[in-house]
């Protein structure tokens, strides 16, 4: 389908690209680390009453199908709260990428069972279907194989001869995840056009008077944060304009799968403004899909580029020992966490010759006992000092910058780096010490 012209050939071919084509692990591993980080965050504020629902009597007992063999006498409060801490250490886990694959597979499953409980009670919030879809979906990924813990220790282990950067694993495999979520997420929003074709209809929908009393009943009963919605309702037409809106919205949903660059935000932009609208007007805010749809679509890696070019740059050069294995995993650790590739890393041993002629105030034996951390304008950084340094240029150490000046932690800094040191020797570094 994909080699043919016209606007199946385009459509094809955007299809492939959707599940196959152009697959890179940094842009599953974000979505990982901020969908689960999210929620578990998330959860502290809309879950914290869930061990509650224990005490809720059995005649309002409604099970959807997934629950229908469960009865609420299998419930009681300790349980739903373990269940609840399980379901929250697993999304901890998943979201720094430690044994990603037994944590997100339990993420999947307790969120499952956290997310779907409440759904039983007579009241349905389809707000929460696709959050445990896409915990699914990262369950069964690879999507640990970058930024994660798990990628970093495996980065130290293969870290045993000469330095070599970190390559980029591209692959299918990290490509499909990311388009079937991205296709969940606007069927729910066109499903939901869709419903309102079928009831009442789309020219009932538009011309009646059917959102203008929703807003007004809303007001009262959803309590939503501003009055504005009774201000819109003076203007009835304006409820009509914004009912034909929405509709066409919803129904258009699908082609947010196929645009690119600023038409994909302009769409993502409106779809995330229509629902925020439903929270002010109605009292009804989706804020679960709302961040969902934003995670998924949103470009992180063109977005942390953009956001790195307009950074004051601090570039550095970090002299090490490449024969000390200590030294080698280091580096290579440091090398995967440099995202915005401010850090050149080289070998004060092998490179040497080349080197000196750069740094004329440094010696080697200097660089092969402490590692030196060099800024681009020539002052130098050893031990603790150049750890504080590099903070500046990875992102992920930024959050720690104001305590690394703190009185009394370049003290300790400076112990604990002295005793890795000499521990180096005695794991078999060939330096004398």
């Amino acid at each position: 389908m994909s080699d043919r012209g016209g606007v199946i050939g385009w459509f094809g071919r955007r299809w492939n690209q959707l599940f196959f084509e152009g697959g890179d692990a940094r842009d599953l591993g974000v979505v990982r680390a901020i969908f689960a980080g999210t929620l578990l965050l998330l959860s502290f504020w809309f879950q914290r009453d869930f061990p509650l629902w224990a005490d809720v009597h059995p005649w309002v007992w409604a099970p959807v199908l997934a629950f229908r063999g469960m009865t609420p006498g299998h419930l009681n409060g300790t349980m739903l709260e373990v269940l609840l801490w399980t379901w929250r250490a697993a999304l901890a886990l998943t979201a720094i990428g430690l044994f990603t694959r037994t944590s997100s597979v339990v993420a999947a499953v307790t969120g499952f069972l956290v997310l779907g409980l409440p759904q039983n009670f007579g009241k349905i919030n389809h707000n929460f279907g696709l959050v445990a879809l896409c915990l699914v979906v990262i369950a069964v990924s690879r999507a640990g194989d970058a930024w994660s813990v798990d990628r970093l220790r495996q980065v130290a282990r293969e870290a045993r001869g000469p330095f070599q950067p970190d390559p980029p694993r591209l692959g299918a495999e990290y490509r499909w995840p990311l388009g079937l979520m991205q296709v969940l997420a606007v069927l729910v929003l066109w499903s939901a056009g869709i419903a309102k074709l079928r009831s009442p209809g789309a020219i009932a929908w538009i011309t009646t008077d059917n959102l203008y009393f929703t807003i007004i009943r809303h007001f009262y009963t959803h309590r939503p944060p501003l009055a504005l919605g009774l201000w819109v309702t003076q203007w009835p037409l304006l409820c009509k304009a914004m009912a034909a809106g929405s509709l066409l919205l919803e129904l258009a949903a699908p082609v947010l799968l196929f645009l690119r660059g600023r038409w994909r935000m302009l769409m993502l932009a409106m779809l995330a403004g229509m629902m925020l609208g439903f929270g002010l007007l109605l009292g009804v805010l989706f804020l679960h899909f709302i961040l969902t749809l934003l995670i998924l679509f949103v470009p992180w890696r063109v977005a942390g580029a953009w956001v790195a070019a307009r950074l004051p740059a601090r570039h550095f050069t970090i002299l090490f020992d490449g024969s000390c294995g200590i030294c080698r995993k280091t580096v290579a650790v440091i090398s995967a966490l440099d995202l915005m590739e401010r850090a050149e890393i080289r070998d004060a041993l092998g490179e040497w010759p080349a080197l000196a002629p750069r740094f004329p105030a440094l010696t080697q034996a200097q660089c092969l006992e402490s590692m030196r951390v060099v800024r681009e304008d020539g002052r130098a950084y050893d031990g603790f000092e150049g750890y504080r340094a590099l903070a500046w240029a990875i992102p992920l150490w930024w959050p720690l910058l104001p305590f690394l000046y703190l009185p009394g932690v370049p003290t300790i800094g400076r112990a604990i780096y002295g005793r890795v040191a000499i521990g180096r020797h005695q794991a078999g570094c060939p330096i004398p010490q």
